[in-house]
C-alpha cells in the first residue's frame, strides 16, 4: 500500500451479475478496510444484497477472520436506508480501524431522488417549508451524508451503470472487471494501481 500516492477515501463496487457472490464480495470490503479506505458501497439493482444482509455480514465476518484473525481490531458498519443492520466490530490493544458498507440498489437511484422531492413539495402545500428553504445542502443531506466514490469498479459484462445514481459519480474512476467471481487480491490492487495512474479531469 506504501506504493500508492493516493488512497480513494470511497469505492464503488457495481455488480453487473444476477448471481452474486457473497463470498467475494465480503473479501472486496475486507480487502478495502485492509487498505485504509473508509466507505466502501456494494451496488446490484435487483437490491439482492439488502435483502440477504444476514449472509452478507456471516461472509464479511468470515472473510475478516481469514485475513484479520479472530482477534480482530477492525469494525464493520453496514448501512442500508430503512434498514438497521448489525455491526461487525472488534477491538486489539485500543485500536480499531473502521470501515462503514453501503448496501445499494437501483431504487436508491432516481426514484429516491423523486420521492425527496415529493416529500418537499407536499411540505411547501402544507405550509410547512417555503420554496427557498429547499437547498442543495439539504437534498443532499436527505440523500446522505457520505463521501462520492473516487473510484467504481463495475464487475461483470455490463455497458451502462445499471441506474446507479449519476449525481455521485460525475468525478469517479471507473475501471471494469470481467467479473467480482474469485476476484483475487491482486486484481484488487491492480484496480488501485491503475486508479493511481489515472489523471482526474474534473469535469474537464
Amino acid at each position: 500500500m506504501d506504493l500508492l500516492q493516493k488512497i480513494p477515501k470511497h469505492i464503488a463496487v457495481l455488480i453487473g451479475e444476477l448471481d452474486i457472490s457473497y463470498r467475494d464480495a465480503a473479501n472486496i470490503v475486507v480487502w478495502c478496510l485492509f487498505a485504509g479506505i473508509p466507505h466502501v458501497t456494494l451496488y446490484d439493482a435487483e437490491g439482492a444484497l439488502k435483502e440477504n444482509v444476514a449472509r452478507l455480514y456471516k461472509e464479511i465476518s468470515k472473510s475478516q477472520a481469514e485475513h484479520f484473525g479472530r482477534d480482530s481490531r477492525c469494525k464493520v458498519v453496514l448501512h442500508a436506508k430503512g434498514q438497521e443492520l448489525p455491526e461487525r466490530s472488534g477491538r486489539r490493544n485500543g485500536y480499531k480501524q473502521h470501515i462503514n458498507v453501503h448496501l445499494a440498489s437501483s431504487e436508491d437511484g432516481r426514484p429516491h431522488l423523486a420521492s425527496i422531492a415529493r416529500t418537499f413539495c407536499q411540505a411547501v402545500e402544507r405550509g410547512e417549508m417555503r420554496p427557498h428553504d429547499i437547498t442543495p445542502h439539504l437534498i443532499q443531506r436527505e440523500l446522505g451524508d457520505v463521501p462520492d466514490p473516487e473510484l467504481l469498479l463495475r464487475c461483470g459484462y455490463v455497458h451502462s451503470l445499471l441506474g446507479y445514481p449519476p449525481w455521485q459519480i460525475r468525478l469517479t474512476e471507473i475501471i471494469t472487471l470481467p467479473t467480482h467471481h474469485n476476484l483475487r487480491l491482486s486484481e484488487f490492487l491492480e484496480a488501485l494501481v491503475k486508479y493511481n495512474t489515472r489523471e482526474q479531469r474534473f469535469g474537464k
